[in-house]
């Protein structure tokens, strides 16, 4: 069904006002809007959260600017560290020291080779740390028949028994 002129008179007429009843609403509320923006109290807030802000983002600034500098020194310090570890005098010493080190080795190993070549009879059989695994050599024994010759039925007391010579200390 289509409607008649006077219908849509009256409806073109209703949407008319309507519109200008809109469009003086929004503008109101449009202008109390812009008002809550430049109100005292809200101005002064913003006022604030902008200072805040910025004493925020300066103190961070400050904050990285440090970071940066203890970066910067930590980076030399490393660089420093590098340099000292590859010091060609720490390897030059440490030769020194391992060729002197092979040298006391060297030398205390010919030194102990040769006692030990001079006592071959003391190396067998744990004869260094007990006389009765030892082997005698002649003369030993030869002094020691003498002693069982010369012994008495009991030794003197108060540590006695010891030879009157050591033949091999040479006295």
């Amino acid at each position: 069904m289509a409607l008649s002129e006077l219908a849509k008179a009256q409806n073109k007429a209703a949407s008319l006002v309507r519109t200008r009843a809109h469009t003086a609403r929004r503008k109101l509320y449009m202008q109390e809007m812009d008002r809550c923006e430049t109100s005292t109290d809200v101005v002064q807030a913003r006022n604030a959260a902008d200072e805040a802000s910025a004493e925020q983002e300066a103190h961070i600034a400050r904050r990285n600017e440090a970071v940066a500098a203890l970066h910067a020194q930590i980076n030399k310090l490393e660089e420093q560290i590098a340099a000292l570890q590859q010091s060609p005098e720490i390897d030059a010493l440490s030769t020194k020291r391992k060729a002197a080190w092979n040298t006391w080795r060297s030398l205390i190993d010919a030194k102990k080779s040769a006692v030990e070549e001079r006592f071959p009879d003391l190396r067998e059989n744990g004869a260094l740390f007990s006389a009765s695994a030892w082997t005698p050599p002649a003369e030993v024994l030869a002094e020691m028949e003498k002693a069982r010759a010369n012994a008495t039925d009991a030794p003197p007391k108060g540590g006695g028994g010891r030879l009157a010579l050591n033949p091999l200390a040479g006295t």
